[in-house]
């Protein structure tokens, strides 16, 4: 049994890889510029192209995905384009809530379920 989990462990890492690649290529391929979106239609070419090199956004695609696959590897899930918050601080802002409303789903979900299973049961077993 060890040896499964083992094995399935492993086998996830390059699933998570490949997930981290599709994600971050789709975001890449969205149209729209994020730094152009933070500073503003009215910003000057230099503040612009200041915040894109900030952004990291004029280095190639490889070196971005290295820099987005090291942040996740440290926890760093960036900045939000919108609030400027941080997402890692945002997700554990949350995090609490959703567990919460978790542990409420499946508690319903056992409370109607098991009665709901003993009744069936006990229709079809005469």
């Amino acid at each position: 049994m060890l040896r499964y989990f083992r094995k399935r462990l492993l086998l996830m890492i390059p699933v998570m890889f490949g997930v981290a690649l599709l994600i971050f290529t789709m975001l890449y391929l969205t149209p729209g510029d994020p730094a152009r979106m933070i500073v503003g239609e009215m910003a000057t070419e230099e503040e612009y192209q200041a915040q894109r090199e900030e952004m990291g956004l004029n280095d190639p695609y490889i070196v971005q995905f290295g820099n987005y696959l090291g942040g996740i590897l440290h926890g760093d899930f960036g900045k939000s384009y919108i609030t400027g918050q941080s997402v890692t601080e945002s997700l554990l802002s949350r995090y609490p809530t959703t567990m919460l409303l978790s542990a409420l789903s499946i508690t319903v979900a056992v409370i109607i379920a098991i009665p709901w299973g003993s009744y069936q049961l006990c229709i079809r077993i005469p």
